[in-house]
């Protein structure tokens, strides 16, 4: 996994305070308790449908590595957080995208756990919501970036502020 580099201490909980206190994190599988964090402005979140093909996974995780290098220069790191598990940093312009076994733990999608993904500066990123089922993508750069060529699984908005 060249070019990945696992978050220590004191790094990881520097990040992680962010989350909690910076964007309000509260993870909870409660319905009333959703949607987990505060969402910056501007922000859109994007209602993930029950079911999707590999196709439309590889489609966001595609769409989101293009973003993401295009609004970012080379040895700019961007982090990729998955709640509970290991997280990560990388270097958009040195890697390339997980392998396809490690794509879920990458701070994109939700799958089981929150994924996050955070520009080194805190000014836009992701937060994937497992068990609401959605994507807030925050921050102008990223979310003027994703729109431009928005991947088929974030076609239903439910909730956005700009």
């Amino acid at each position: 996994m060249s070019g990945w580099r696992k978050l220590e201490q004191p790094e990881h909980t520097h990040i992680w305070d962010y989350v909690y206190d910076g964007l309000g994190f509260h993870p909870s599988t409660a319905f009333g308790h959703w949607p987990g964090f505060r969402e910056p402005t501007p922000s859109v979140t994007f209602k993930l449908p029950p079911q999707w093909s590999e196709d439309e996974i590889d489609e966001l995780y595609a769409g989101f590595w293009d973003a993401i290098r295009r609004i970012t220069v080379q040895g700019e790191e961007v982090y990729a957080l998955d709640w509970q598990h290991d997280c990560f940093s990388y270097e958009p312009h040195r890697v390339s995208p997980p392998p396809e076994e490690l794509q879920f733990t990458r701070g994109l999608f939700p799958n089981g756990d929150y994924a996050i993904t955070l520009a080194a500066d805190l000014s836009w990123g992701t937060l994937g919501h497992p068990w609401e089922g959605t994507i807030c993508v925050f921050g102008e750069p990223l979310l003027g970036a994703v729109e431009t060529n928005l991947p088929r699984l974030l076609r239903q908005v439910i909730r956005q502020k700009r």
